[in-house]
């Protein structure tokens, strides 16, 4: 249930990209909103169905290792 970090890869010329793999959670419509183990921030619902809510994280600027350079 964290966000992870992938190494950056391409080149010059396609140019460069990185996958982050965000944190996701299929929850019961009364469980409570899931919230960022490492911040604490509460995820955003991305999706909805009739027995079950999906959140993901939506902290990704806190904890991207760039961002502290």
């Amino acid at each position: 249930m964290r966000f992870h970090f992938m190494d950056w890869t391409g080149n010059g010329k396609i140019g460069f990209r990185r996958l982050v793999l965000a944190p996701s959670n299929w929850l019961d419509p009364s469980d409570p909103v899931p919230v960022c183990p490492d911040c604490g921030k509460p995820f955003r619902k991305a999706q909805e169905l009739p027995d079950n809510v999906c959140y993901v994280g939506d902290c990704l600027e806190v904890h991207d290792p760039e961002q502290a350079m």
